[in-house]
């Protein structure tokens, strides 16, 4: 019994040194290529090399530690910019599929991209070493893991933690959308101005109107542009069946919108 005693702590002191060599050693974060659980293409160097640093949040559905955190980080993402300004967030689960992912982004309100097992997400939490959840980590844009494990016991921590990198506060303000979507609208929603855009939820369609003839444009959370629509200052009826759901905006002129679309 002893001799086995000996041989098992063996085993875990090696298993804990070479656990510990990988965490310490690891200091270029891994490429990805990524789907989210609504169909939008996540790359990782390509947004690291827009000049963005990267926010990931490893998790899982079940993972009691996970619940508990999750507001703090939604909270800290929409005080940092809503993914518009110095700092881009994103979130992978090891086991859950797109359904359960759907499930824990309607539970706690999640409004940055999801990666599940559908999308890569076992392969992206393995490249990464790991091996307890939640796990949130920063990568800046020179592709350096330069946080390895924020617990984020409050929003506060967490952009208390990124500031020293100077990510600052901004607004989820609208900004101006590139078709390649390298920038995301703004987290506005219901009525702004002379924009209306309603039902709000919507499901199968959703109506937009506005004083002014103007071009009616439909972007993902990633800023890529999904649909375009042409008005003449008369109500424009859109349909929304096929798209997945999840968050989307809808700018119309100057104006932006924050849509969720749920079927």
């Amino acid at each position: 019994m002893k001799r086995l005693s000996i041989l098992l702590a063996t085993l875990i002191m090696g298993l804990s040194l070479n656990l510990s060599a990988q965490s310490t050693s690891r200091a270029q974060a891994t490429d990805f290529t990524a789907t989210d659980c609504h169909g939008n293409t996540i790359h990782l160097y390509d947004i690291l090399d827009g000049g963005q640093y990267v926010v990931i949040d490893f998790f899982f559905l079940q993972c009691q530690p996970c619940q508990m955190t999750v507001g703090n980080v939604v909270q800290s993402y929409r005080e940092l910019g809503c993914n518009q300004h110095d700092v881009f967030y994103m979130e992978v689960s090891p086991i859950d599929d797109n359904a359960a992912c759907q499930t824990w982004i309607d539970t706690y309100g999640v409004e940055y991209p999801t990666i599940g097992t559908s999308g890569n997400g076992m392969s992206i939490c393995q490249s990464y070493g790991v091996s307890g959840y939640p796990r949130l980590i920063l990568i800046s844009p020179d592709h350096e893991i330069v946080i390895d494990d924020i617990y984020p016991s409050s929003a506060q921590t967490v952009i208390n933690e990124l500031a020293a990198f100077g990510i600052e506060k901004h607004e989820c303000d609208p900004t101006d959308v590139e078709e390649n979507g390298s920038s995301t609208p703004s987290t506005g929603s219901g009525t702004s101005g002379t924009l209306s855009v309603y039902p709000n939820p919507a499901q199968d369609y959703v109506t937009v109107s506005g004083e002014e003839p103007c071009n009616v444009v439909i972007y993902n959370a990633l800023g890529q542009k999904m649909d375009e629509f042409a008005t003449e200052g008369q109500p424009v009826i859109i349909p929304t069946r096929q798209y997945p759901n999840g968050i989307y905006f809808v700018k119309a002129g100057e104006q932006t919108q924050r849509l969720v679309i749920t079927h």
